[in-house]
């Protein structure tokens, strides 16, 4: 199930219960059993979401200012990157084939109250922390049982529960108004980042939001609602994504739980989408033939 959401004179709540009130019996007892990835507090889903969003973010920033630097760079037979985070300078490496080993081929740094540069580091080795990062996007995208037939992210992160890394799987699109809401994995991974400890797939299919769909009669979507299956709250690629897009994701978990996540934050609503009245009150709406259709042909996540 998956939706846009539009501000309808101020009854967003009863536009939410509306479309959830129905949606929700699509949850079925195979997907209870489904839940078996690895589990983090909402605080820690909060912090992954708002690192990953700013390690992809610098990413994709530093292809744009690369290119235009160095527009041959694109003949240098670029293998991938990888971020670096600090509080006052960040960068990003970008790596070469050669032969049978990985060489830099460019840096971009990022100092604080500063422009970007781009550095030529051609042929150069690996720091060793960087190398041992790419060693984990290496063995994590080794991991994977497939891959679906769109372009892909892969991002390192130190794991939050002590030493290893966590690396995702972001698909990815090159369209504006695509939201890839399914099909992201996390990779976990030992210190020595080449031993995988455990494979979570974060959604159970791939799933692509068409953000035009909640735009019409001048009214602007102001957010996205989402069935999640694999765990019992959101996980940071809605965190990641929210903010990406400049939306609020509500997401509706198997429990029937609505969280709203808007601006890096994870919050439980009040609201339940099992909670149905017998009947519906008096002076709500008639439902619309044409979005009952619409609802009974949304894919869930």
């Amino acid at each position: 199930m998956i939706s846009c959401m539009k501000q309808f004179n101020g009854l967003v709540t009863i536009f939410l219960f509306l479309l959830l009130s129905d949606g929700v019996r699509c949850f079925s007892q195979e997907d209870e059993e489904a839940k078996t990835i690895r589990s983090f507090p909402i605080a820690t889903i909060e912090k992954l979401g708002r690192e990953l969003f700013e390690r992809d973010g610098m990413a994709a920033q530093s292809f744009d200012l690369l290119f235009e630097a160095y527009p041959d760079a694109k003949e240098k037979n670029l293998r991938g990157w990888v971020t670096e985070l600090g509080e006052a300078t960040s960068k990003v490496y970008m790596l070469k084939a050669k032969e049978e080993d990985f060489r830099l081929a460019y840096v971009v740094v990022f100092e604080k109250n500063k422009k970007p540069r781009v550095e030529a580091h051609l042929d150069e080795p690996l720091p060793e922390e960087i190398a041992k990062r790419f060693s984990a996007r290496v063995a994590a995208i080794g991991a994977l049982p497939g891959f679906y037939d769109r372009p892909y992210n892969f991002e390192v992160l130190d794991d939050p529960d002590g030493e290893g890394y966590v690396v995702y799987s972001l698909v990815a699109s090159r369209k504006a108004h695509e939201m890839v809401v399914g099909g992201h994995s996390r990779i976990s991974l030992a210190a020595d980042a080449k031993t995988v400890k455990s494979v979570d797939a974060l959604s159970n299919s791939l799933l692509i939001l068409d953000k035009r769909e909640g735009q019409g009669q001048g009214q602007d979507a102001v957010g996205s609602i989402v069935s999640h299956v694999v765990s019992d709250t959101p996980v940071e690629t809605h965190v990641f994504l929210s903010l990406m897009h400049r939306q609020s994701l509500f997401v509706v978990t198997s429990d029937g739980a609505i969280w709203n996540v808007e601006e890096g934050k994870v919050t439980k609503t009040e609201m339940n989408a099992k909670d149905q009245p017998d009947k519906p009150d008096e002076e709500s709406p008639e439902p619309d033939p044409a979005a009952e259709d619409s609802r009974n042909a949304k894919e869930k996540e």
